[in-house]
């Protein structure tokens, strides 16, 4: 039979060990609890991973801090919100701690009025182009972007879709009042052909 010193060793976690093992281990954990890991608080942590659609001037105009008019900077970003290619950040000001919200582009409403954010210039590049949701939401994926869900590109599409529909009725219109006027000059020609 093994005889065991039991003066010299301790049980952790259920297994025989040396006093002096353990004692190393808690002198480790009660330096941890005094003073904590300065590097792992102060290491920046990355709200944004991949690309984005920005609109430079409207970025630059909201990347001012609302309290002290600080200029902020993308690393000032706490939280981003995503709806498609349209981002809103929440930025903290280094100075005042104040948090101002920040919009990547135009917003789609601003003021009653409907301006091109980002979302409407991708939904009517793909309706322009015959693509469609699929196809890009394919490329906002190869290139690392936020993806516009099926349900919001519907949404800007039946937007799109009456400006689109009202650009091509007044196309019509204007290509048959220009084949009347030209059958109207042309009439003698036409009528001896006929």
């Amino acid at each position: 039979m093994l005889k065991v010193n039991t003066e010299n060793s301790v049980r952790y976690k259920g297994k025989p060990k040396k006093t002096s093992v353990n004692a190393g281990r808690l002198k480790l954990i009660e330096r941890n609890k005094e003073k904590p890991d300065v590097a792992r608080i102060e290491k920046p942590t990355t709200i944004l991973r991949g690309m984005r659609l920005i609109d430079p001037n409207e970025v630059n105009k909201n990347m001012i801090c609302s309290n002290c008019r600080k200029q902020l900077a993308f690393n000032h970003i706490v939280e981003e919100k995503t709806t498609g290619f349209h981002h809103i950040w929440t930025m903290k000001c280094d100075t005042c701690f104040t948090l101002t919200k920040c919009h990547s582009s135009k917003s789609h409403f601003n003021d009653g009025h409907l301006y091109y954010d980002a979302n409407t210039a991708a939904v009517l590049g793909a309706v322009h182009s015959g693509a469609g949701c699929n196809a890009l939401r394919k490329i906002a994926m190869r290139i690392d972007m936020p993806v516009l869900s099926q349900e919001t590109y519907k949404r800007y599409e039946r937007e799109i879709g009456s400006l689109i529909e009202e650009a091509a009725k007044d196309s019509c219109q204007g290509a048959a009042a220009e084949e009347q006027n030209l059958v109207v000059e042309h009439i003698d020609t036409l009528r001896d052909k006929l």
